[in-house]
């Protein structure tokens, strides 16, 4: 199991407080099953987007939490009465998630495992020491919390290396270790990262950690995360508009379209539909008309597009939006007589793409 932690709190707990009230003699609890702890434990929709993250199924980002000089007895070990459910994400180039749920048999075994974590770290300072995998460590530690219900453990240094194949001979590196409590339930985090900066805020993913523990130890729904919640905006119905950070997209409900005589149409197709694209430019620069790219399924099969001139439909802005500005054009595609769930989706750019959905 991972063992690491946060500083945010479960919810309705006040801070250095189990979520039980204090003086109250402790109530019998329930060890969580494996099935309730991978409900629990962060997933890949709970990391950010902008970060690519993907699972790592290595024991990469395992190996790189161990070998940490005086920080090795943040190290897991294996306690049969304890369940816990792991999981490892990885950006590919720099950065590494470690996440785990546990539950123990009763609050204060859980306590004592906080406890004992702390008292591991206690005195450590500093690392200095040799890697694996022939480079050097150095950095401070940090060690913050609150008595048994949580614990956080910073290293901020860098890795030294003499390989003269190597491009860099010095890189920033920072681990962070959060642990917190819910009852006989822990949520641990650990972010790992090489360089100045990372995606992946430890803050935002300890909370969210909380979050999903603290409503399965309820027996509750988990929340959807912050992935989930812009996920489902990004969702909506034809005649809606989407807001973003420097425009407003609008798609019209569909309305029939008997193609001209001269109109591009795909073979198979028997009947198209037409929605109108209104991208209104509320930024400050000028939104280049390629950067809008537009496209449809229909039942979760790509809807041929149709093209026809003679009716202004060319399925693509016609000129940049300056700022200020409004741009509309004609978006068509072919589809099969009966009815279908279309999507047609827009994006900006490289950002994430808008989806208007409804039944033709």
């Amino acid at each position: 199991m991972l063992a690491a932690c946060s500083t945010s709190e479960p919810a309705g707990s006040s801070a250095g407080s189990s979520s039980r009230p204090a003086g109250d003699s402790a109530p019998a609890v329930e060890q969580l099953t494996v099935e309730q702890l991978r409900t629990a434990v962060l997933a890949l929709d709970d990391l950010p987007t902008s970060g690519s993250f993907a699972a790592d199924e290595s024991d990469q980002a395992e190996e790189e939490t161990s070998g940490l000089g005086c920080l090795d007895g943040l190290a897991g070990t294996d306690d049969p009465d304890v369940r816990d459910v792991d999981a490892s994400f990885s950006d590919g180039f720099f950065t590494n998630v470690l996440a785990s749920a546990a539950s123990y048999r009763s609050v204060e075994d859980a306590a004592a495992k906080v406890s004992q974590l702390r008292d591991a770290v206690d005195g450590c300072d500093e690392v200095d020491t040799d890697l694996d995998d022939g480079g050097h460590l150095t950095g401070a530690v940090s060690v913050d919390g609150q008595a048994d219900t949580t614990l956080r453990v910073s290293l901020n240094g860098s890795v030294t290396t003499d390989d003269a194949t190597q491009l860099i001979d010095e890189l920033p590196f920072t681990v962070v270790f959060d642990i917190a409590r819910v009852d006989n339930n822990l949520a641990s985090t650990a972010v790992i990262y090489a360089g100045e900066s990372t995606d992946a805020d430890i803050d935002v993913l300890s909370t969210r950690a909380v979050e999903k523990l603290n409503a399965v130890t309820r027996g509750e729904a988990v929340p959807p995360g912050e992935v989930a919640q812009e996920a489902q905006a990004r969702q909506l119905a034809f005649g809606d508009s989407y807001t973003g950070e420097r425009s407003v997209l609008t798609v019209s409900a569909p309305q029939a379209l008997e193609p001209s005589d001269t109109a591009a149409l795909a073979e198979g197709g028997e009947r198209a539909v037409v929605v109108e694209v209104s991208l209104q430019n509320t930024g400050a620069d000028v939104i280049n008309a390629y950067d809008l790219s537009v496209s449809a399924t229909a039942n979760g099969a790509d809807a041929p597009e149709v093209y026809d001139s003679e009716q202004g439909i060319d399925n693509s802005l016609a000129g940049d939006v300056l700022p200020g500005r409004t741009n509309t054009f004609r978006f068509a595609v072919s589809l099969p007589a009966e009815p279908v769930e279309l999507v047609v989706s827009a994006a900006l750019g490289l950002g994430d793409s808008v989806y208007f959905v409804g039944t033709v």
